[in-house]
């Protein structure tokens, strides 16, 4: 029996934050990721911030625009070395 699809899109949206907060949980473990937050928190934080920088990227300059969105913040998440 197929998922309805507001079911599937739920389904899929907890997969991925499943997934991003398994890479956040391990950078804080190894210390790659600079994190005091909870984990399931960020992962919602960083989808969030993924989600609304496609479309604003959209809007002012395309992939250029949400690839320097992006370096911004993996730097600012980064681990000092």
């Amino acid at each position: 029996l197929a998922l309805k699809p507001q079911r599937a899109i739920e389904k899929s949206i907890q997969h991925t934050l499943a997934i991003i907060q398994d890479i956040f949980e391990q950078g804080k473990r190894d210390h790659t990721i600079r994190c005091n937050a909870d984990s399931s928190h960020m992962a919602l934080m960083f989808l969030a911030f993924l989600q609304g920088g496609q479309l604003s990227a959209r809007a002012r300059g395309g992939k250029k625009t949400f690839g320097q969105m992006t370096k911004a913040m993996l730097e600012t998440l980064k681990a000092e070395a």
